[in-house]
């Protein structure tokens, strides 16, 4: 290969193992090389090698896929990870970030100038996965999701241009990046629009199981309602437990009283106050890499109560050792207005994503835990949307159907031309993939 200025990590490099981590432990896989770049150079030498030797390639942003697509067998993971410069413009409320940047690294950065755009709700998630593939985080409400917040982006093709990309220029492009996945190259910087930021009204209200069908029927009753200022997720524990997540981003006497339904219930703990946002980012806590994971849920337009009752029936099973759980991201406000064929990101018309999450450790649970998410998964999917997901939580192991529905037929056409232009040979697929046609 032509020299890089990054690093070359070959199978004998004490780094290796390391570096060829996933973050979901059911996923062990050896690439031949991982190509650490530190420049725009370094990503467009490392796709033309694996293009000139006919190896896959792999593009590690954050490298949380749960479905360990930030690494491959036998090709060249092109790694983000060296790349790491954020630049804010206070003035214009923009801010331009690399594609190995995580959002506990963006959020400061814009924080310092008392601003901020959608992030993950994991510190250490890659700004560059999320955004990708849709983007839902605590500012939603008001701000939209953060593929919605994305104005621009500089992306290096499978043939080695780099193409800068926006509302004016290449537009199909554009589109297709807001919800589309690592479909269409690798992204080296991403450009956001930012918004004022003040004292945010957020923690969590922990309950047990004994009132899961209260508290679940509350959630619902502040989610229909919502107005823009209030972000609002749960956790229905498989252990028989729960747990609501609001954000109020507004005045706090109006949170205050906006929350009230929910604050009457018994809680076992109850830490909402006032707070800042990069507080709000580490409600929930990191996942260290290398647990076990198995994801599977589906968008519904709404909380029904046969849904319900089937999530009181989770959390009332009382697995105690469990760390699996079912996640309600609630969808209100700005990201229900955005037009539906604004961008690659489908589900305008959603109220929750709903979502079994299996974690565990041990593999000799891989089993019980796979299961689990299926069936429990199996329960939500009578009140699908449109018998797909959200991308960013897909598995491994999804169809090509379940992809397909998760953007719709006439998107997914399109995707699949813009797909044929910009990756004619399906370079980037190790994504949930939209093959060419």
């Amino acid at each position: 290969m032509t020299q890089s200025t990054g690093r070359v990590v070959h199978p004998d490099d004490p780094d290796y193992e390391l570096f060829r981590g996933s973050f979901n432990g059911m996923i062990d896989r050896r690439p031949a090389r991982i190509a650490v770049c530190a420049t725009v150079d370094d990503v467009r030498r490392a796709l033309v090698g694996a293009r000139d030797e006919g190896l896959a390639v792999a593009i590690r942003g954050g490298g949380h896929s749960i479905a360990g697509h930030s690494v491959c067998d036998d090709g060249v993971v092109v790694d983000l990870r060296g790349m790491k410069q954020v630049a804010v413009d206070p003035v214009a409320r923009s801010a331009s970030a690399a594609g190995g940047v995580t959002w506990e690294e963006f959020d400061p950065a814009c924080l310092a100038h008392g601003l901020a755009t959608t992030g993950g709700t994991f510190g250490d998630t890659g700004i560059a996965g999320l955004t990708l593939g849709g983007g839902i985080g605590h500012l939603q409400g008001r701000f939209g999701l953060t593929c919605d917040n994305l104005v621009g982006a500089q992306i290096v093709t499978a043939a080695g241009e780099v193409i800068e990309t926006n509302d004016e220029a290449d537009q199909d492009l554009f589109w297709a990046l807001r919800g589309g996945g690592g479909n269409f190259g690798v992204v080296t910087r991403f450009d956001y629009r930012l918004h004022p930021i003040g004292t945010l009204l957020g923690g969590a209200l922990a309950y047990e199981g004994t009132h899961a069908r209260q508290v679940l029927g509350a959630f619902r009753d502040a989610l229909r309602d919502a107005p823009d200022q209030l972000t609002i997720q749960m956790v229905v524990r498989r252990a028989g437990n729960l747990a609501v997540f609001p954000c109020w981003n507004g005045p706090i006497d109006e949170g205050e009283r906006y929350l009230a339904p929910l604050r009457a219930i018994p809680t076992m703990a109850d830490t909402v106050a006032p707070i800042r946002y990069d507080e709000m980012q580490k409600v929930f806590p990191n996942l260290p890499f290398g647990m076990r994971h198995y994801w599977k849920g589906h968008f519904v337009q709404e909380l029904s109560d046969q849904l319900l009752e089937g999530l009181v029936e989770v959390c009332m099973e009382g697995a105690t050792d469990s760390l699996s759980s079912v996640l309600l991201e609630g969808f209100s406000g700005a990201p229900r207005r955005i037009p539906l064929d604004a961008m690659a990101f489908n589900h305008r018309d959603a109220i929750a994503n709903v979502s079994a999450l299996a974690m565990w450790v041990d593999p000799g649970r891989d089993a019980d835990e796979v299961a689990w998410s299926r069936s429990t998964a199996s329960r939500i999917a009578p009140y699908s949307a449109s018998g797909g997901g959200y991308v960013n939580y897909m598995q491994h192991d999804e169809s090509l159907d379940r992809v397909r529905r998760a953007y719709g037929d006439e998107k997914f056409t399109r995707l699949q031309r813009i797909k044929k232009a910009s990756d004619p040979d399906n370079v980037f697929r190790f994504n949930q993939n939209i093959p060419p046609p």
